[in-house]
């Protein structure tokens, strides 16, 4: 645990100092302000009547190509594991001294091609040149609409109760009982941009087959699919998988909705290049940023249809773990014939720093 006068580690702020510094002093200063900031939870939600208005904020720091389409993918992924389709997005762009219009034009670029392929608007945003960044740094707002359910209580959403027919997902809505279930690879984004900015130093070692494969994860970074697919098939809860990697993720989810869990190691999908990439700079895969990657809970009785329909539109998916009663967080792994167990950590800084 970092004590409070010791600098933090890079990276996403770990959980106990987010609740002391951050969450503890955020006041609800409306009652139509549903759901605020908490260990998980990435969307704010606003019950305006009619609908719900749910937004989230995200920043790419962790790479130097690609950014601008990474951003749209991050931020629009907070809002596919509430089970929503984004309607448009606020961009704020910040550029390092040297910058040419160039640069902006590229970055720029990627971010409308990559709202163009979701279909999104951008609504506005800034744009400037500053000596308080030393690469492009992309952070994007995105808000999303969502009509209330024809049976809903609008004041199950606040709680740890489950979503109860509403129309928004929450992170913190998993019950004992229910297993969790990822989709795609652990590892997935920080694959992509580990590729993409070190393909020089890599491909010497891994050969340029496996390099080139790796990079190409950036295509897969989107959990637009697998979050309305989450909520039609009554997923209760998700959460997409970024710094901290599948651990940090399962521990969200469980830290959010007051459940135990057991996440069973073994049973976590890694792809080979992720394997080969986390070898030669000696990381962890399960603790590694994968956007692209959606965690999902649901009852036991309802999970093949999840699985089944994740399958038939090429989403590959497997069940990871399980959420419990006891308020333990566990890793269960066989070695050597042995079944082993360890707690499972609050997310710290992500292995992609560690490069």
């Amino acid at each position: 645990m970092t004590r409070f006068s010791e600098p933090m580690p890079v990276g996403k702020v770990p959980p106990e100092i987010l609740d002391r510094t951050v969450f503890r002093k955020i006041r609800r200063s409306d009652s139509r302000i549903l759901v605020t900031p908490g260990t998980g939870e990435d969307c704010g939600i606003i019950d305006l009547g009619s609908q719900f208005r749910v937004l989230s904020c995200d920043p790419v720091t962790g790479a130097s190509n690609d950014v601008g389409k990474l951003a749209v993918h991050v931020s629009c992924n907070d809002i596919a594991s509430a089970g929503l389709r984004p309607f448009g997005l606020m961009v704020t762009l910040l550029l390092p001294p040297g910058s040419t219009p160039s640069d902006l034009d590229k970055t720029m670029s990627d971010i409308c091609d990559a709202a163009a392929d979701l279909d999104i608007s951008i609504l506005g945003g800034h744009t400037e040149v500053t000596d308080a960044v030393s690469r492009t740094i992309v952070t994007i707002c995105v808000i999303a609409f969502a009509d209330h359910a024809e049976n809903g209580d609008p004041a199950d959403i606040s709680g740890n109760s489950g979503n109860s027919g509403l129309p928004v997902i929450r992170t913190g809505g998993a019950r004992p009982g229910d297993l969790l279930i990822m989709t795609k690879t652990a590892g997935l984004e920080g694959t992509a941009v580990i590729a993409n900015d070190h393909a020089d130093e890599l491909e010497p070692v891994l050969g340029k087959e496996t390099v080139s494969k790796a990079r190409a994860f950036m295509d897969r970074i989107s959990v637009m699919k697998e979050g309305i697919i989450g909520g039609r098939c009554g997923v209760s809860s998700m959460h997409d998988v970024t710094e901290g990697g599948i651990f940090g993720a399962a521990y969200e989810i469980a830290a959010a909705s007051g459940c135990g869990i057991i996440l069973e190691k073994d049973k976590i999908p890694v792809a080979e290049e992720t394997v080969s990439v986390c070898s030669y700079y000696g990381i962890s895969p399960y603790q590694l940023i994968s956007s692209g990657c959606m965690a999902m809970t649901i009852k036991e009785k309802n999970a093949p249809l999840l699985l089944e329909t994740l399958r038939s539109e090429n989403i590959p998916a497997a069940v990871i773990g399980r959420m419990t009663e006891e308020k333990e967080y566990l890793i269960v792994s066989e070695q050597s014939g042995k079944k082993t167990r360890e707690p499972l950590l609050p997310p710290g800084s992500d292995e992609l720093y560690k490069i």
